[in-house]
């Protein structure tokens, strides 16, 4: 389920999740839609320099980001306070957007728990294949309501895996400290399969251990059906 193309679309419009997302990061949220196109062109801004020059080139450069905006310095400080604020906004705006990816992995019935793994590792695969992620994922620590966030997907994403693991009649056994050490697992493989990996891709042998280490972990905890 990876991408070819490691960069998100730019200068497309918040969805309503989204909007929600990067509120909490904006000085001001804003009221009307010309307004929220001030902000989508911030964060587009962001995201190409980002992509292209990394981290340190959005880090307290605002002059950059104003340049790259084509907006009036003041704009800027309506909505936000500083390029850290940018950022932030970056953060919050990437765990949302894991969710859609999310919910693709799952749009058809998992046959088995094994399945239910995988298309969950497909997803987080998915999420690091993109420039932004890896940037503010991989070379640096999130701020405490990224964190949160961040904990709060990865919550979420337990929650589904063993929701398709018993969709498929067997049973999950284990608790709540099992579900969040599955998806450490999985996440932090994935991780090391970026960072071992080159020119933005995973390294596959990496992969194929994520998949390996969480199906034992969650294999040991599920209740296989027995079938007349």
């Amino acid at each position: 389920m990876t991408t070819t193309d490691d960069t998100f679309p730019s200068g497309s419009r918040l969805s309503g999740p989204e909007r929600v997302a990067v509120g909490s990061a904006l000085r001001r949220i804003p009221e009307q839609a010309r307004s929220w196109r001030q902000v989508e062109r911030v964060i587009a801004a962001a995201e190409e320099t980002l992509a292209a020059g990394g981290y340190e080139e959005i880090a307290g450069n605002v002059t950059a980001l104003v340049e790259a905006s084509g907006l009036p310095s003041g704009s800027f400080y309506t909505y936000f306070t500083s390029a850290d604020s940018v950022l932030e906004a970056l953060r919050l705006l990437w765990v949302q957007r894991f969710q859609p990816m999310l919910a693709r992995a799952f749009e058809t019935p998992c046959p088995d728990w094994e399945s239910a793994v995988d298309r969950a590792v497909d997803a987080v695969v998915e999420f690091f294949s993109f420039a932004g992620a890896r940037e503010l994922w991989l070379s640096h620590q999130l701020s405490p309501t990224a964190l949160a966030a961040e904990r709060a997907s990865d919550a979420g994403l337990g929650d589904r895996v063993v929701r398709e693991i018993e969709s498929t009649g067997d049973r999950f056994i284990g608790d709540e400290v099992d579900r969040v050490v599955f998806v450490a697992i999985l996440d932090q493989l994935v991780r090391l399969s970026f960072l071992r990996g080159s020119d933005g891709r995973a390294d596959p042998a990496y992969i194929d251990r994520a998949r390996q280490a969480t199906k034992a972990f969650v294999g040991a905890r599920v209740r296989v059906r027995v079938t007349p």
